[in-house]
């Protein structure tokens, strides 16, 4: 059944030509659907084994292939199908009507990132504009819906009744965790990375090198966990832009933290020890003694309609897959580096200079120092990679987004076109 509309999408002003389809085949599971559809256009839906799929028919066709059924003595055949035709003709909507199902739609990355753009846009949640969105396009094609009246007119209602349901409170940071802990190389970067971060943290508590030295001489490298997290929020210039920030949270321990306060305090100041413990956040009641570190690693800048670019680097297409190609790939990786890693590149054979001098007059003490820079340098070029490759899979892995709505509209959108058919929308 094909009908021909004319759709104005609230959000976006556009109008749109659309010819509206719903289907007359289902895959297996879709029966629940093909149930539905079935009951809301007055057919009947059987399993057509050739196709491997449910198909609709009507009374007359049903009758047609029983009686082809009896020809070829498949009673079993035509019992199923008869079977069919009592489960769906003449049966009623309003079970379906009455249901509110969850739905939870599978969107690509330069969708995802577009709803969200118009959610901020008009000071929406993404539920909300969903619903605006199927509202819109579903009343429309009700006007031009061959069903009997009163399904329409229960249809209606339950549209009208979807769409001014009370908002949903938008948000103001749309999140997603990761893990960075994925290999042995990472596993031994990554306490590298945080100890030189608060060394260098500590210097700003303007600590001498001996107290400091002290301090992390109790440093637990064995307990150190992680978590990620990547935000995204309103750029403030249009809805085709947004901001990404990448940050790290950290969890990290002291050992002995008692036996370090004791030590402290005899050879400095306990008022000292005491500010640290309160700035950090260190606990020094439970066994293990954890402090959190936190620190925001990095900000982009995306750009999604009409291509997806971050911070003007631009992704292509191979497929259903997005990617940077090698060029984009090495600037943005050389961005990401500069960012997080307060060791210039080019200092680094001076310090191995160094460290060979150190070497050379057995001052080994030294030499060790000057190796910790540069394990740290070599620490932020694993994070980095880790890093990118966690930003080209945000970028680019399709997203989950989850409303409820009236199992009824949900069937009907479903036969519509479903997780395709709301990209088309969120597009135009």
């Amino acid at each position: 059944m094909e009908l021909q509309n004319t759709n104005t999408d609230k959000l976006s002003g556009d109008k749109m030509e659309e010819k509206m389809t719903i289907k007359q085949e289902y895959d297996k599971k879709e029966k629940e659907t093909a149930d539905f559809i079935a009951v809301l256009t007055d057919k009947a839906v059987y399993f057509d084994e050739e196709k491997d799929k449910y198909v609709l028919a009507s009374k007359k066709q049903i009758n047609e292939l029983v009686k082809e059924a009896y020809k070829n003595q498949d009673f079993i055949r035509a019992n199923e199908l008869l079977e069919s035709a009592k489960n769906t003709l003449g049966k009623d909507i309003k079970k379906e009507l009455r249901e509110i199902a969850s739905k939870s739609m599978r969107l690509s990355a330069k969708h995802y990132f577009m709803l969200v753009g118009q959610a901020y846009q008009k000071d929406m949640s993404l539920a909300d504009v969903v619903r605006y969105k199927i509202c819109d396009y579903l009343k429309e094609n009700l006007k031009e819906l061959e069903i009997n009246k009163e399904k329409k007119e229960l249809l209606k209602q339950s549209l009208e009744l979807w769409e001014y349901k009370k908002s949903i409170k938008p948000k103001e940071f749309y999140t997603e965790e990761f893990s960075l802990f994925v290999d042995k190389k990472y596993e031994k970067a990554y306490p590298i990375y945080t100890k030189h971060f608060f060394i260098e943290e500590l210097k700003k508590d303007d600590l001498s090198k001996e107290q400091i030295d002290l301090i992390i001489r109790y440093y637990d490298d064995t307990w150190i966990n992680e978590e990620g997290l990547l935000s995204i929020e309103k750029n403030g210039k249009n809805q085709t832009e947004l901001n990404l920030g990448m940050e790290i949270y950290s969890q990290e321990w002291l050992k002995d933290v008692d036996i370090l306060k004791n030590e402290f305090s005899k050879k400095y100041d306990e008022i000292v020890f005491d500010k640290l413990v309160k700035k950090y956040n260190i606990d020094t009641t439970k066994e293990g003694m954890g402090f959190e570190l936190f620190k925001q690693i990095i900000e982009f800048n995306i750009t999604f309609y009409p291509i997806v670019k971050i911070n003007g680097f631009e992704f292509e297409n191979d497929r259903e897959y997005t990617y940077l190609n090698d060029k984009n790939q090495k600037l943005l990786k050389k961005y990401v580096f500069d960012k997080i890693c307060n060791i210039k590149e080019k200092y680094i054979e001076s310090i191995k200079k160094d460290i060979e001098k150190s070497m050379n007059k057995n001052n080994f003490e030294e030499a060790q120092e000057l190796s910790n820079k540069l394990a740290y340098y070599d620490s932020c070029k694993v994070i980095t990679d880790k890093m990118l490759g966690i930003l080209s899979n945000y970028i680019s892995a399709s997203k989950v987004i989850t409303f409820t709505i009236p199992k009824s509209l949900l069937l009907w959108f479903n036969a519509s076109g479903g997780d395709k058919k709301l990209s088309e929308l969120i597009e135009k």
